[in-house]
């Protein structure tokens, strides 16, 4: 992989300065609103499972597989949910043997260029069963300079999933506010 696509390690302190941040932030819209819309006899995937904030929820009702790209969380999830699965991941190549129902991310798929999202929607696709679903939860971006609040990996708008959407249906696109009013939004694709 080159420089140019050579996904960010995050460091143990990192993973540990992110865990404090998570234990005062409540908002489970984006878990709550995908036990709502999926049936719990589907088999997941989640990409970024982080520090497995969403996984313990998720991991409750579903067969879920976890998975992140940075060595740091991935042994912080090992350590924490001892004999469960979770794989190194990268989001743009999808590297899998498993296939999936579901795969789901909260917050994960704006570090992707609009190039590499492209990218990682054809891996995605390949790697889900017939009918299967993406579920992806993503900052939008302001439209007048393509980035939330300055952040410079962060540039989705809903209609750009549009675009770069490849094979997949738009089952729906919902807006919602994670910090201030539509700051965020989940799109459900379908296969």
């Amino acid at each position: 992989m080159s420089k140019k696509q050579e996904f960010k390690q995050y460091s143990w302190l990192t993973t540990k300065i992110y865990s404090i941040m998570l234990l005062f932030f409540k908002n489970t819209f984006v878990v709550d609103t995908f036990i709502e819309k999926v049936d719990q006899s589907k088999e997941v995937l989640e990409i970024g499972s982080g520090t497995g904030k969403d996984y313990e929820t998720l991991s409750k009702h579903y067969n879920i597989t976890g998975s992140d790209y940075s060595d740091a969380f991935l042994k912080t999830l090992r350590k924490k949910f001892k004999g469960q699965q979770f794989y190194k991941i990268n989001a743009l190549t999808m590297e899998s043997e498993k296939h999936y129902d579901v795969i789901y991310s909260n917050k994960v798929l704006q570090h992707l260029t609009p190039e590499q999202l492209e990218k990682s929607l054809i891996a995605q696709y390949e790697i889900l069963n017939k009918d299967g679903l993406l579920f992806h939860a993503i900052w939008k971006g302001n439209p007048n300079e393509g980035k939330y609040e300055g952040l410079p990996d962060v540039q989705y708008q809903p209609e750009d999933i549009d675009k770069i959407k490849g094979r997949f249906v738009i089952e729906e696109c919902i807006e919602y506010k994670e910090m201030n009013d539509n700051d965020s939004f989940i799109v459900i694709l379908r296969k």
